[in-house]
């Protein structure tokens, strides 16, 4: 399952099936996803101080073959359209773009979610995705997050990646629920992850890997929390 999977399905109540933020910041989540898969592949780059193609920061689709998954694919081929290299935040929009469908579908086919589609005066205003069995995929995922979080699982760089993108949205308590810490402190312990602070030397190169890309994540939750406000 790819991180952009896990990562919508740590951001949808299984039960409900509601998203745990905004569709727009659930998009942006996903796409931070795959971009962090990209970069830990080996299919993307973000460029470092004397880079021969791009200036620091900038996204780098490395000369290797694709990925084989339709998901990675496409989003690498919408990072080779631009004439030169952009910085994350300049890419997540348009990698979010379709992506939540793209991800639903797939999951849908998986048989992990359903779509519940929500109708009043006959008419279809949006449709929910609840697990087909909340306790089975949905629910192992929020364990290991929550093992994490607590202290009684060593996190791998998939962990790392994946707390680390859902905290870039804010959501790491929601996610674990009551696990006999505050949220301020499940928020710490999450940054801890986050940044590199837990787990072995793996974790560290991956979390370095994605940094660039997670700080641009929350960079863009921010500017779209801030329009929400301001259009509120």
């Amino acid at each position: 399952m790819l991180l952009a999977e896990e990562t919508l399905l740590l951001l949808t109540d299984p039960v409900s099936g509601r998203a745990l933020t905004s569709g727009e910041r659930v998009g942006l989540a996903a796409a931070g996803a795959v971009l962090v898969e990209l970069v830990l592949s080996g299919h993307v780059e973000v460029a470092g101080k004397g880079h021969p193609l791009a200036a620091p920061g900038r996204v780098v689709v490395r000369p290797v073959p694709a990925t084989g998954d339709a998901v990675l694919d496409e989003s690498l081929h919408r990072l080779a359209l631009d004439a030169r290299p952009r910085k994350p935040q300049d890419v997540l929009p348009r990698l979010a773009k379709g992506l939540r469908d793209a991800l639903h579908d797939r999951l849908a086919t998986a048989r992990v979610l359903r779509a519940e589609p929500v109708r009043a005066l006959g008419i279809t205003w949006s449709t929910r995705w609840p697990a087909v069995d909340p306790a089975g995929e949905p629910a192992r995922l929020r364990a290991r997050v929550r093992d994490v979080i607590v202290g009684s699982r060593a996190p791998d760089a998939r962990d790392a990646t994946l707390v680390a993108v859902v905290h870039a949205v804010g959501r790491v308590p929601d996610v674990v629920g009551d696990v006999g810490l505050s949220r301020s402190e499940v928020r710490r312990r999450a940054k801890a992850v986050a940044d590199g602070q837990v787990g072995g030397e793996a974790v560290r190169r991956a979390i370095a890997a994605a940094e660039s890309v997670t700080a641009a994540l929350a960079a863009a939750t921010a500017a779209s929390i801030a329009v929400t406000s301001s259009n509120g």
